[in-house]
């Protein structure tokens, strides 16, 4: 790629070219020397194993009015190994900022090499922990040794998309905006590593701002060695308990807590704004999550940060998916929905329209918002009876005079929480009075020198609403001097402009144009409420939002104000009212307005001038009303490529309607299955608890030293890591010989994260299961268990996930997971003086760090013997080692299968048949019918986790909860052919009962919710290697 030199850049280089196209200054970022006010969403694309699914999130972040996505890049995701990297398929960065650029979304590039991001290990590879000694996030040279090469590996990627300018079209290309270095990195002081850091990132040729986010807004590497271009901090007002969504923390004081106080010269920069909130194992469910970050939060919290002066935001998380494999650390179950404004399913919520009416305001608003001061607001007067304090502030752009102010409730943590009460008993009227000293149009109200506003009625603020307000503002042709409704967008289509306005249903609202003397103000729909007023040079418009009600405005003496359309809208409305720039066939370098009200999901629009017609390309969850205003004439108007009848409305539209999706769609029934069990009855889904099963290729236990943490170590060290094992189940298999059989009990410390569990067996009998963190448990040997010589001990571990490492120091990295010891207990007498200790082998995934299955990658499966030997996978052959065949069983036959049995398999197949027109979230479900609504901790114990096509997409745990419905994203399944579906079921019931097949695996296929049409391009399948003997073959 060639760069142009800028001239005003002082310079001829290209880094000095580079570093001008993004620049900034206590205002804004700035992009080719337009300001931006950034509003950016967090997603992660590695948990979204479906590459062509992570376009249709860009796309519909994008459509909401996002202009930039915040992602991680997860060091452990790409290094199975030290010294290897991995950036293909699943894990291609250039597919994902490709289509970054396609969409037209800019990003926030965070490769750590420490993210945190719940992840396990926070983002670090599973070996640095057994490999690297040192202490990691740190200067020293071991551990730079390690990141430095992985850095080399993404600087590359960053550079190669980062901001620039083309020479040959003299175009501004690319899409990476801005370059974190590190994490969250407050409890920590080492100002060399951050160095090393940023002179890393420069010296790949990467020019873009650099930027850290700070834990809390302490100022750290904001000035001094070490510190970064642009200071950031995260913050999480309404924290992480959402067991009462109504429980709001109070709103912060935004501009007088932290305006420029570590960094003059940079914009204030919310690098995580709470976009919803984590949920654990045992937890109460991502639904409450996003009720406590509800639409209402993001309408209060967020507008609060914009009246603040905060220019840039980034909502963590916008859309969180799925911790697919071992992605998650421990803690943390197989969703990371997160509460976000899309879900982990890809719908669009409440919070992303309300998201997108704030996100269209600032894009509209441009410069007016994006370079603005705090000034003086007149305090309000409240008309209502309802005395809840309302609090008013102002900021203004000091070129333009646009001024913006936000009124709300002072504190709304106090309201909307007693549900006895109505809104209306919690609802403000309030009016003010502009502040003379800004007023920019003083012949405006010749009778007033200070003009109160606000309706008669008085502006209705709501327990936890927010109103952000514009005054003196102009657009286009027109000018507002000020409007009591929040303005969603506007735009200019050529013979006329619109302009959106949004308020609750049924709320007064009043507006201030200037005008004429012979301004027309009329409805385009009967209205009773619409009434007008000249004053000055100005016409005061009163009306009421009755959903949807246009207005039209025309100054018949003026040529220079243009006929105006205002669509005066329900906030419900708005939310379905789009503003997309339409490619045409007249200049393809130029997009051309288009308003849309109706669809749920509005992608693209393509105007042919030709043929007169506009084809757009959308997703419907209903049947709709659509309503399109477009710059030039059309004749013909498309949707996903059909004809829609319409015809030209009064309210200056094209007018049809557009059917919508059908309610459901025909799922198979898992009906017929296939078990871990042979005809002659026998369980083989866990043969290693056979005290004669061949574990002669399993590594011994026999090294002497570790870099593994813990608070001691036996020798041999007995820690999974340290012999290449870091995910998924962990076998041990030890051996002792006894000479008197007077051995009596064993003692084990193991360790597999928070809610894992062990079992134990000695010689094939079962001992029992064990849950305590690093801490002894005892277990004691039934009768007639030990032989005299050899026995054998099993034990099969449930890794939940690595600790990370947010507080450095820590080095929670490194704690181990596996056995640490077991020590044996003897019965007391003389001649018990000499005892051989136990003997260990351990085994998990197959190849451990040489992973065999590239495609699905490092996090993919753990060790169980079903994964060892492909039981997961598409085309498994159904044999056992033996060569026996496993049992083919109808969903009502009756087995027997306790918890001595260890983890037992069933699969099944099943075809889909669903249009590609249709979007269809699937989920795999577990029934909890059976339970009759019995709390989770009072449920029998019992694990599954289960493969679609070969990939791990969810694990349940039925004593714990709380996800019961795992999405499966279209790609993984093939909604157009056959799919498989394995589940390695765990059950801990402690008696032989006979029960059938369902209730193993008491799972059901469902659209939990509903059908959407799709207008996006086909999703593409995902590679998914299948069964291959030479690979997975009984060894």
């Amino acid at each position: 790629m060639v760069y142009e030199v800028d001239p005003s850049s002082g310079g001829g280089s290209e880094a000095t070219m580079l570093k001008s196209i993004v620049t900034y200054d206590r205002h804004s970022l700035i992009v080719n020397g337009k300001r931006l006010n950034v509003w950016s969403a967090e997603m992660h694309p590695w948990r979204l194993p479906s590459p062509s699914l992570w376009r249709d999130v860009l796309l519909k972040l994008r459509r909401a009015g996002y202009n930039a996505v915040s992602i991680y890049v997860n060091w452990g995701y790409h290094s199975p190994k030290k010294g290897v990297y991995d950036f293909n398929g699943i894990r291609s960065w250039d597919t994902f900022l490709t289509h970054a650029e396609e969409v037209g979304i800019y990003v926030m590039f965070r490769p750590g090499p420490y993210i945190n991001a719940e992840t396990t290990g926070g983002g670090l590879p599973t070996w640095l922990g057994c490999d690297v000694k040192e202490m990691a996030r740190t200067h020293l040279k071991e551990y730079r040794a390690v990141w430095e090469p992985y850095f080399a590996a993404v600087n590359a990627i960053a550079a190669r998309y980062q901001v620039r300018r083309d020479v040959s079209t003299g175009k501004v290309i690319g899409c990476v905006v801005l370059y974190q270095i590190e994490n969250e990195f407050s409890t920590s002081q080492d100002p060399e590593y951050m160095t090393q850091l940023r002179n890393r990132v420069r010296a790949a040729g990467v020019h873009v701002p650099i930027f850290h986010n700070d834990a809390w807004n302490n100022g750290s590497w904001a000035r001094g060695k070490g510190s970064v271009d642009i200071y950031a901090w995260d913050g999480y007002p309404n924290g992480f308990d959402a067991k009462s969504p109504k429980n709001w923390s109070p709103v912060p004081d935004v501009h007088g807590q932290f305006y420029n106080r570590h960094k003059a010269d940079a914009p204030m920069f919310i690098a995580e704004f709470q976009g919803g909130t984590l949920d654990f194992w045992g937890g109460c469910g991502y639904h409450l999550a996003r009720k406590l970050t509800d639409y209402d939060f993001v309408r209060v919290f967020c507008k609060n940060n914009l009246i603040a002066g905060v220019t840039m935001q980034n909502f963590y998380m916008t859309y969180g998916g799925t911790n697919w494999g071992h992605v998650a650390k421990t803690l943390l179950y197989s969703s990371y929905d997160f509460g976000g404004a899309i879900t982990e399913d890809r719908r669009l919520t409440e919070k992303y329209y309300e998201n997108k009416l704030i996100a269209y305001f600032l894009e509209a608003a441009g410069d007016h918002l994006a370079k603005t001061d705090r000034v003086y607001a007149a305090p309000v007067h409240n008309t209502s009876k309802f005395a809840a304090p309302v609090s008013i502030h102002s900021i203004r752009n000091l070129d333009t005079g646009a001024q913006f102010f936000l009124l709300r409730h002072a504190d709304p943590s106090q309201l909307g929480r007693d549900e006895t009460k109505t809104p209306e008993e919690e609802t403000s009227y309030v009016s003010f009075s502009l502040d003379r000293e800004y007023r920019r149009v003083p012949a405006i109200f010749p009778d007033s020198e200070n003009p109160t506003i606000g309706p008669q009625t008085g502006i209705a603020i709501t327990a936890r609403q927010a109103k952000l307000l514009a005054a003196h503002y102009p657009f286009g042709t027109q000018y507002i001097v000020y409007s009591t409704a929040d303005i969603m967008t506007h735009t200019d289509l050529g013979d006329y402009e619109v302009l959106v306005l949004y308020a609750e249903d049924a709320e007064f609202s009043e507006i201030v144009l200037k005008a004429d003397d012979g301004v027309q103000v009329k409805p385009l729909l009967s209205s009773r409420t619409l009434t007008h007023k000249r004053e000055g040079d100005a016409v005061r418009i009163n009306f009421q939002h009755e959903k949807f009600s246009p207005i039209w405005v025309q100054n018949i003496e003026s040529s220079q104000i243009k006929p105006l359309l205002i669509i005066a809208a329900s906030r419900e409305v708005a939310y379905k009212i789009w503003k997309i720039d339409a490619t045409t066939t007249i200049n393809s370098d130029k997009t051309l307005p288009v308003v849309i009200k109706g669809p749920y999901l509005v992608r693209s629009i393509h105007i042919d001038a030709n043929t007169r017609s506009i084809d757009i390309r959308g997703d419907l969850d209903t049947a709709t009303a659509l309503d399109v205003w477009t710059p030039i004439p059309v004749n013909q108007v498309l949707f996903n490529g059909s004809v829609v009848p319409h015809a030209t409305s009064t309210w200056k539209s094209l007018h049809g309607l557009l059917r919508g999706p059908p309610q459901s769609v025909n799922l198979p029934k898992l009906k017929r299955w296939q078990i871990s069990q042979d005809d002659a009855r026998n369980w083989k889904g866990t043969p290693e608890i056979d005290a004669f099963f061949d574990d002669s290729k399993w590594l011994s236990c026999d090294k002497t030293t570790t870099y593994m943490r813990s608070t001691h170590f036996e020798t041999p060290v007995l820690f999974a890591d340290d012999y290449g094992f870091h995910v998924g189940h962990l076998n041990y298999r030890g051996t002792f010989k006894s000479k008197r059989g007077n051995e009596t009990g064993i003692t084990i410390t193991a360790d597999g994260g928070d809610f894992y569990i062990y079992c134990l067996y000695l010689n094939s009998h079962l001992l029992g299961h064990g849950t305590l963190r690093d801490k002894p448990e005892h277990f004691s040997f039934p009768p007639d268990t030990v032989c005299i010589g050899s026995n054998t001990l099993y034990v099969l571990i449930d890794h939940m996930g690595r600790d990370d490492d947010w507080d450095a120091q820590s080095m929670d990295y490194k704690n181990y997971r596996g056995l640490k010891s077991a020590v044996l207990d003897f019965a007391i007498d003389d001649d018990a003086q000499e005892h051989t200790a136990v003997e260990w082998k351990v085994q998990g995934n197959r190849g451990g760090e040489d992973i065999v299955d590239a495609v699905r990658g490092v996090y993919a499966v753990g060790g169980l013997y079903g994964e060892r030997h492909g039981w997961h996978l598409p085309g498994f052959c159904g044999r056992f080692a033996d060569g026996k065949g496993w049992r083919s069983l109808d969903v009502s036959d009756q087995v027997v299968l306790s918890h001595s049995h260890g983890v037992q398999w069933f699969r099944t197949g099943f075809n889909l048949d669903i249009s590609s027109k249709l979007d269809v979230p699937i989920f795999l479900c577990f029934d909890q019918n059976r339970w009759d609504n019995l709390p989770f901790k009072q449920r029998p114990a019992y694990r599954a986790q289960f493969y679609i096509n070969g990939w791990l997409l969810g694990r349940y745990i039925n004593n714990f909860g709380p996800q019961t419905e795992f999405p499966i994203p279209e790609g993984i399944l093939n909604h157009r052919g056959h799919n498989t579906l394995a589940i390695a079921v765990w059950d801990f019931s402690e008696k032989d009962v006979l029960l059938p097949v369902s209730s193993y695996v008491p799972v059901f296929l469902k659209a939990v919710n509903g059908v959407y049409v799709y207008g996006g391009p086909p999703v593409g399948l995902v590679d998914s290697p299948g069964y291959d003997e030479k690979v997975y073959g009984y060894i």
